[in-house]
């Protein structure tokens, strides 16, 4: 029999893929001004037109998940309403500063604090996302559920599991600009951070699907040390992505936070799930596709 659930709890996980995507391009842009300027200034172009396509598309799939998923979106705001509000703070605080970076670059100005203070908002914002998603994956700090209220206490966030998680997320942001650009050094980085979740996750959850990643890592390795074209590396790199987050939802499956099942919370509503399936990919493809533009237009 067909689980339904189980391919809309994977779509989930793509669409929380995409964002971390996205994430992973606008801090690998701003961390590079602080690691090789060069980088930076000769794809500033991009980097200052990110920052609003990413966050209008955060917006557009936070809207689509709720819609997957109505009946959680009580528990999340009632249960973790600290952390949206310094998401959304961190969210309107970087968006602010990045403004007054873009607008004083017209006049070939550079507005170091600015990009300093949108740099640190824009990981602490990451390190938020990060939280929560590692307390979905293995319910560490999660005590249990009272009605619609999901107790936790401090330990969501001080684990060993989210400090190796955001490790790995920086160091693949990184790797990510090396894939998008072609800078073999940037590369590294990528596949030390992949080893790091991959020992996160199989020292945390110690499930046998932990042994299906060991695919991308092979493939990192292999486009690090066989000349492969660059495009071809870029989809090999995206595609390696959503086949983690695929199999990381079917790691949690059919539980969120431990104590959530997913036959609760996914509405049942096969048209509704089939529109949202539809029009998520849509939207996911014409993003990537306006970048791809953008990054072939820096390149030539």
């Amino acid at each position: 029999m067909i689980n339904y659930l189980l391919y809309f709890f994977v779509l989930l996980g793509a669409i929380i893929a995409t964002i971390i995507l996205f994430l992973w391009l606008e801090l690998g842009l701003s961390c590079s001004y602080f690691i090789n300027k060069d980088l930076f200034k000769k794809y500033e172009n991009l980097f200052l037109s990110s920052w609003e396509i990413t966050g209008t598309t955060i917006v557009f799939l936070v809207v689509q998940f709720e819609a997957i998923a109505p009946n959680l979106l009580i528990p999340v705001a009632y249960s973790f309403y600290i952390f949206i509000f310094l998401i959304l703070f961190f969210f309107i605080f970087r968006n602010i500063n990045i403004g007054i970076f873009e607008g004083l670059t017209f006049k070939n100005k550079y507005n170091k604090s600015s990009l300093i203070i949108y740099t640190i908002a824009t990981l602490f914002l990451g390190i938020i996302m990060i939280t929560l998603v590692s307390a979905g994956i293995t319910g560490i700090g999660i005590i249990g559920l009272s009605g619609n209220i999901i107790n936790w206490n401090i330990y969501i966030i001080f684990n060993y599991f989210n400090l190796l998680l955001l490790i790995s997320t920086i160091l693949s942001s990184l790797g990510f600009l090396g894939y998008i650009f072609g800078i073999d050094s940037y590369k590294r980085y990528s596949i030390i951070g992949y080893i790091l979740f991959i020992i996160d996750l199989a020292l945390f959850t110690r499930s046998i699907y932990v042994y299906y990643l060991i695919i991308p890592l092979v493939l990192f390795i292999l486009m690090l040390l066989v000349k492969v074209r660059i495009y071809i590396q870029r989809i090999i790199y995206v595609l390696s992505h959503y086949f983690t987050s695929i199999i990381v939802s079917i790691m949690i499956f059919p539980y969120l936070f431990k104590i959530i099942n997913i036959q609760n919370i996914i509405t049942q509503s096969n048209i509704l799930l089939s529109a949202e399936f539809v029009v998520s990919i849509f939207i996911i493809v014409a993003i990537f596709s306006i970048y791809l533009f953008e990054i072939k237009s820096i390149l030539d």
